[in-house]
């Protein structure tokens, strides 16, 4: 049962899905960079 009332708990939904997205394109955003650090290593940036 949540007690803290349907506002805070609709917040409570929107912020979590917007950090799991957010940790989730971090992620993504890592493996790209460590991918062309692989595939180019002349090309990518020191």
């Amino acid at each position: 049962v949540w007690i803290f009332g349907d506002i805070w708990c609709s917040v409570w939904l929107a912020v979590d899905v917007w950090m799991c997205t957010a940790s989730i394109l971090n992620l993504c955003a890592i493996s790209l960079d460590r991918y062309l650090a692989v595939t180019r290593p002349v090309n990518y940036p020191q």
